[in-house]
């Protein structure tokens, strides 16, 4: 970065400004338009600063990309010119932490420009040396060795005349990996088999009689609320007397009511 007093980007004409302060209008309304009150929204306005630091950039990058003499050096003091048009968009509002708001906006910058192809061929690079060097310096982790494969498989791609030495490495992984066993179907237990049939058969009735509730089947059948929910849950076998009471009623094809003869009592409990 320059010193203080030292400009290093030539200056603008009004033209070449007109996309910048159309951002900074936009930036500035839509900062407005985060206050509910007397409460202040900063997660959206954390967004719509971070969105208006890359349009900003792009447009001053794209003008001073077209001056003559245009140097790459100039691409960090455009980050900077940048982030300090946005802040000053924001200096109404009242921030938590302001460092850490200039970080955010520097990692959002940078990102853009070694991300977004916004830059010319090699000039992230070039403007920022420094970060290129250390990612170089980085040591790359070593590629894993495939495991070693099974003795059966050796033994048969050697009797098939393949070289277990020169195979794929993917090939490799793949012969070594276990074989997943098939596993059995398990069969449905008898308790859930007469909860599926009671199921089937209570639903074809209630398709029938839509208007029927539970407790007017259980008034029919004489059977408590008890004795429907384990009928219904398969608890209570085929052949015993709450068995009988539902499946006659679900069978009948008639309503309670007409198996009753009268209606349900008013105050009549299950």
């Amino acid at each position: 970065m320059a010193n203080e007093n030292e400009r290093v980007l030539p200056y603008l004409s009004k033209t070449e400004i007109e996309g910048r302060d159309a951002q900074e209008k936009m930036l500035s309304r839509d900062l407005s338009g985060c206050w509910r009150g007397d409460e202040f929204d900063i997660e959206r306005a954390e967004h719509l600063i971070n969105a208006a630091l890359i349009a900003i950039f792009d447009v001053e990058y794209e003008a001073y990309r077209q001056k003559t003499g245009y140097k790459t050096g100039w691409i960090e003091e455009i980050v900077y010119e940048s982030i300090f048009r946005v802040v000053r968009c924001a200096d109404n509002v009242h921030w938590d932490d302001g460092p850490a708001l200039l970080r955010s906006l520097n990692r959002t910058l940078m990102h853009h420009l070694e991300h977004d192809s916004v830059l010319g061929h090699g000039e992230f690079e070039a403007a920022f040396p420094e970060k290129k060097r250390l990612e170089d310096e980085t040591p790359k982790p070593l590629p894993v060795p495939p495991p070693p494969l099974p003795p059966d498989v050796q033994g048969q791609m050697a009797r098939a005349g393949i070289d277990v030495s020169s195979t794929a490495p993917l090939l490799k992984m793949a012969l070594a990996a276990p074989i997943p066993t098939q596993k059995t179907p398990v069969e449905p237990s008898a308790k859930d088999a007469l909860k599926a049939k009671r199921k089937s058969l209570l639903d074809s009735y209630r398709e029938k009689f839509p208007d029927v509730k539970l407790a007017d089947i259980m008034w029919a059948a004489n059977q408590t609320r008890r004795e429907w929910t384990r009928w219904l849950g398969g608890e209570a076998k085929d052949g015993l007397k709450a068995d009988r009471c539902f499946s006659h009623v679900l069978r009948s094809g008639k309503t309670p009511e007409q198996i009753k003869g009268k209606p349900r009592p008013t105050k009549y409990t299950v």
